[in-house]
């Protein structure tokens, strides 16, 4: 049995990444011995829950920047894989990079990308340093979507077998769901943190255009955020007078069963990696509208078919096709019944199946 070491900058935190560590520590569980490990944290404690099979180690009980616990972390991560005897370690987006390759010891590395390679996050020196230090020195490189993997070889000239990607997998339960599209439906529902990534200055922009012709709808954020974040759209929502459209719902506990209230599935996101919002709308029915923003939507969206993808960012063109959208319910039932449509390859069975063989080649 192969031993697998997780390891991510900092877990504990509500994010994408983590949930993305937590997940295939836990699905690697029947197949592994497996190890999950951040580097530092303060609370040292985890939001998601972990499998007890899980051995979890914290190094370092703090919450500081990389350059200043980049050498004990470093070390310490060394000494933890060299006594595991860790045979393969898989580190969780390029802030994790300097630690894993220069603390691997004797396991195979993999980096697993998990934005991409054009966003602006990638852009200050950090994050330039850890992709590069990834795309160069370990042992494999996967990448959410088919198209950054095609610009990590363009733009790193590595070995094409040296990187791939995988997909993050839609949950089990929200395929067996299926619930019934309510066609009736004159509400729109857009889902992500309060965040200049999510576009949400977009939104407002086009909601501006929409509702005077549809004044019975109204755009549903769920969501958290920074505070300021928080109050400088919802000062923009009241500038623009929509703040009997546009409604900020908050975190919701119970919101995958939400989804199934909504008539159109909206993003507007600057970039992503891999939008699982856009799949858990296809899961549960939804026609969708996005942005083609990089990277993600041209993987998930049948243009034409489960939905419609607008030029990034074209706020104009956005509006007119989401009013047609809204107008035209003949044309969302049509979208709602493609939804699933090959979404299979997003299933939890297929995405662990790649990892398996990956894990399973590395020798």
């Amino acid at each position: 049995m192969k031993k697998i070491c997780i390891v991510k900058y900092s877990m504990g935190a509500v994010d994408g990444a983590e949930r993305v560590a937590i997940n295939l520590a836990n699905a690697f569980c029947s197949r592994y011995e497996v190890h999950a490990v951040s580097i530092c944290s303060d609370t040292g404690r985890l939001f998601y829950p972990l499998s007890e099979q899980v051995h979890f180690k914290n190094l370092l009980q703090e919450k500081a920047r990389i350059r200043k616990v980049f050498l004990p972390g470093t070390r310490l991560l060394r000494r933890y894989l060299n006594e595991n005897q860790i045979d393969v370690a898989i580190g969780i987006a390029a802030s994790t990079n300097s630690f894993l390759i220069f603390g691997g010891g004797r396991a195979k590395t993999v980096f697993c990308e998990h934005l991409n390679i054009g966003s602006p996050y990638c852009n200050d020196f950090g994050q330039r340093a850890g992709r590069f230090l990834g795309a160069h020195f370990a042992d494999k490189v996967i990448t959410l979507t088919e198209q950054d993997k095609d610009e990590y070889l363009s733009k790193y000239h590595i070995p094409p077998a040296r990187a791939d990607f995988i997909y993050n997998w839609v949950e089990d339960s929200l395929l067996e769901r299926n619930p019934e599209y309510r066609a009736d439906s004159r509400k729109i529902i857009t889902v992500g943190r309060i965040t200049q990534q999510k576009g949400y200055d977009l939104l407002v922009r086009i909601a501006e255009k929409v509702f005077p012709r549809f004044p019975a709808w109204q755009w549903h954020i769920y969501g958290g955020g920074d505070p300021p974040e928080t109050q400088r759209l919802e000062n923009e929502i009241r500038q623009r007078g929509l703040q009997d459209f546009v409604v900020l719902k908050g975190q919701d506990p119970e919101l995958y069963r939400r989804y199934g209230e909504y008539g159109i599935y909206a993003m507007t996101s600057y970039y992503e990696g891999l939008p699982m919002v856009l799949l858990e709308a296809r899961a549960n029915n939804l026609p969708v509208i996005s942005f083609d923003c990089r990277t993600g939507p041209r993987e998930i969206v049948a243009d034409g078919q489960n939905g419609i993808l607008v030029p990034a960012f074209d706020v104009d063109l956005y509006a007119e096709k989401l009013c047609a959208l809204m107008e035209n319910g003949e044309q969302r039932k049509r979208f709602s019944a493609h939804a699933r449509d090959h979404i299979d390859k997003f299933g939890k069975e297929q995405v662990l199946k790649k990892w398996c063989e990956l894990i399973d080649n590395l020798n």
